[in-house]
């Protein structure tokens, strides 16, 4: 199923569905009662009836989701909302969230997240052979025009002045038709299937190695890829075996493992130039990794620097 359609192809056909539903109840906002009244799914246990994909989560980015076909269900704070094909989820910063697929039914969805530095729009779902999957990414430009809609949205949920609803739709619309009208324009960018999460890999291994003397938290990484947490470590380990703070890590240990041959400087400088809370945290890493204290490791390097190798 899910090989079948492209990420164009999902927009445009989202903006159709948009314009056939216009009159119907099809935006929920999560942190307001917006057409909330008929999607709202309650008493239902998420172990009986969905497939987790993950721990419910919130970020500093604003996510609009789309359901494209079949249904599925999101989790929104403490309320499990029914997605239908067309109904769009909008998700500020800060509000708990997570996608619940049905165990009985397939879906498609499309997602974008968007924040000051980018713009990331991808598709997800379930078919009968994958009980969860992401495919198909593109890296929109993070503009004022995207910036300006998603304030102009805020402001109309917030106020709930007169026809709001309307407004809110009507700006809804404009968005995934600019998204639309950019992803067209560039599709030869567009990175799908395996290349998409090697792509996310590479980003993720870039920010590490020129963050790596911080104290990184999955969070960090998640707002910096404009990727949930939950799917950020999933994929991420699925290509390279690790999680996110698991490499983070290792590299932090290896650029040690290099001070510590190829300097004289202090383990209580190296410690504090990794960005460790202390010496004794260091020691304590560094030996579960290598099997060495940094002390050790510092007198086989003068014995024998080829043991090092």
């Amino acid at each position: 199923m899910h090989t079948q359609i492209t990420l164009t192809d999902a927009m445009g056909r989202i903006i159709e569905r948009m314009s056939e539903k216009y009159s119907d109840d099809w935006i929920i906002a999560c942190d307001s009662d917006v057409c909330k009244k008929q999607l709202i799914e309650k008493h239902i246990s998420r172990e009986k009836h969905f497939i987790p994909v993950g721990e419910i989560e919130s970020h500093k980015f604003t996510e609009i989701c789309v359901g494209l076909s079949g249904s599925f269900a999101l989790q929104l704070k403490d309320s499990i909302i029914n997605v239908k094909e067309g109904d769009v989820c909008i998700i500020f910063p800060g509000n708990p969230h997570v996608e619940l697929p049905k165990k009985e039914e397939s879906y498609t969805a499309v997602w974008v997240a968007i924040d000051f530095n980018r713009a990331l729009a991808h598709l997800s779902g379930k078919s009968a052979e994958t009980p969860f999957f992401m495919f198909d990414s593109y890296s929109l430009k993070s503009d004022y025009e995207f910036l300006r809609i998603l304030k102009c949205i805020q402001d109309e949920i917030d106020c709930k002045n007169g026809y709001y609803n309307q407004l809110i739709k009507s700006y809804t619309v404009q968005f995934f038709v600019t998204a639309y009208r950019e992803i067209v324009k560039d599709c030869g960018s567009i990175a799908f299937g395996h290349a998409w999460k090697e792509s996310v890999v590479q980003a993720v291994q870039k920010y590490i190695k020129e963050n790596y003397f911080k104290h990184i938290k999955l969070a960090d990484v998640s707002q910096e890829v404009c990727i949930s947490q939950n799917y950020l470590n999933a994929l991420f380990k699925s290509v390279t075996g690790k999680t996110v703070i698991q490499y983070h890590e290792d590299y932090r240990i290896e650029m040690a493992k290099n001070l510590i041959k190829f300097t004289n400087a202090s383990i209580n400088h190296i410690s504090a130039q990794l960005g460790y809370y202390d010496q004794y945290h260091f020691s304590k890493i560094f030996k579960k990794i290598t099997g060495l204290s940094p002390s050790q490791y510092r007198k086989m390097k003068e014995k024998d620097y080829s043991i090092l190798k």
